[in-house]
């Protein structure tokens, strides 16, 4: 189907209902796909000439319009986010494109391809593709002053991207499994053989990160042993997390801020587990398209997601972490700097993507 320049694209998975959670799949049925949500005064357009202290906390003018995010970050996170940014008194709207990290890649390659970018702002859990996009200088240098509040490693010098997001792999199990794993190499054990679900490394970039990670400290000789036990290959955590709540799966890989939602607003009956051994830990970049068609406002967007306000609420509706040095970690989880985890070159970790998702097909037969 031929897009119109700068048309705005449908919320969702590209029409794949097999990408979403049982909650997403209702959310999509309850209404139509488009994510724009008007709330309060964040829906009155206000004079573009306006000069005043907006939310984020510092003086600029007054931009009004759209700005359209494509994020792999589900959408029933993805659109609190949006929800509580229209809330706002910026006079811009955000709007909201859901599709899992490279299937979202894809599409504004595509875009890219055909110059008729309905992006403005990008946020992939895979550093990879903003190096990529970088390199090919289609990605918009914008010095913001929230750069300084996130540490070295977490943000690209030429300010094209900032990490908004930090995502942790952990082990979860059902409550009424007896004797729980401690480590990745527990995770193989063959007690778990057709009891097991992970997400396919193809699809996710947390997926590939945990797969990546694992690969640094065990040789490919662990991942013949996960293969042994026959698990369960899914799309997206969401329905990860169905399955071991009603038990049709006892032990799975799982992103902490799944874990930390379905346990706090659920009471899903799982025991989360930090593994001792290594904590896989993915950076999602955020960044401005430079041949968005609203870059203004995907700067005020950029500039609120990033802000101490944008990244507490974040933490609060998202459960992830944030590197930001002044925002303080939620209660009842472990601080960031209490897990074990590992650096990476982030030149390298790109470049050995497809050479480890060729060796995860040849080691699942898939």
């Amino acid at each position: 189907m031929t897009e119109k320049t700068h048309e705005k694209p449908a919320t969702g998975t590209n029409g794949k209902a097999g990408d979403q959670s049982a909650s997403d799949r209702a959310l999509s049925r309850a209404g139509p796909t488009r994510r724009s949500v008007l709330i309060g005064a964040g829906a009155t357009a206000v004079a573009a000439t306006a000069f005043k202290i907006n939310p984020i906390g510092y003086a600029r003018a007054q931009t009004t319009g759209t700005c359209t995010i494509y994020a792999s970050m589900p959408s029933e996170f993805l659109d609190q986010m949006a929800q509580k940014f229209n809330s706002l008194d910026t006079g811009v709207t955000l709007q909201t494109f859901y599709a899992p990290t490279y299937q979202a890649y894809e599409r504004v390659n595509a875009e890219l391809r055909a110059n008729r970018v309905n992006a403005d702002l990008l946020l992939l859990a895979d550093p990879g593709p903003f190096l990529e996009l970088k390199a090919q200088d289609e990605l918009l240098s914008y010095d913001s002053e929230v750069y300084k509040h996130y540490p070295e490693g977490n943000f690209d010098p030429d300010r094209t991207w900032v990490n908004g997001r930090s995502l942790a792999t952990m082990i979860t199990v059902h409550d009424r499994v007896e004797g729980l794993p401690q480590t990745w190499l527990d995770f193989a054990d063959a007690r778990w053989a057709n009891k097991t679900g992970m997400i396919d490394v193809r699809v996710g970039g947390t997926a590939y990160n945990w797969y990546y990670t694992l690969r640094q400290i065990y040789p490919k000789s662990y991942w013949a042993e996960v293969a042994a036990l026959n698990p369960v290959l899914q799309r997206g955590h969401g329905q990860l997390m169905d399955q071991l709540v009603t038990r049709q799966l006892d032990i799975t890989e799982q992103l902490g801020y799944y874990a930390w939602s379905f346990i706090t607003t659920r009471q899903a009956p799982i025991v989360p587990i930090y593994p001792t051994d290594i904590v896989p830990i993915t950076m999602a970049p955020l960044a401005i398209l430079r041949r968005a068609p609203n870059p203004e406002p995907a700067k005020v967007v950029f500039d609120w997601w990033l802000s101490k306000e944008g990244q507490e609420f974040l933490q609060q509706t998202n459960g992830v972490y944030s590197v930001r040095n002044d925002v303080a970690p939620l209660e009842g989880k472990p601080r960031f700097s209490e897990l074990k985890t590992i650096a990476y070159d982030l030149e390298a970790y790109s470049a050995q993507r497809e050479e480890y998702q060729a060796e995860f097909i040849e080691i699942f037969g898939l």
